[in-house]
């Protein structure tokens, strides 16, 4: 489900911003310091969101969950206009 999710939103900022993905192997090369630092963020990204809804399907908290959203929402509709 979050693959799927994750999928959607990669697709959405893909449509609205136009870009390209090469499908040229030779131009996604990159260093093995880079690729360290790409996992790196995504691995504490991904800690980050656990750690958001963890707390915000306990209930405690549901301006913590509403407020990414929110952001999200308003992002896509800015970009709209």
């Amino acid at each position: 489900m979050f693959a799927l999710t994750i999928l959607i939103l990669l697709s959405i900022f893909f449509f609205i911003f136009a870009c390209r993905v090469p499908v040229d192997p030779l131009e996604w090369q990159i260093s093995q310091e880079m690729a360290n630092s790409i996992v790196a963020s995504l691995a504490n990204t991904i800690g980050a969101a656990e750690s958001v809804l963890r707390v915000a399907a306990t209930g405690h908290d549901k301006k913590l969950f509403l407020k990414p959203e929110l952001f999200v929402l308003i992002a896509i509709f800015a970009t709209t206009i």
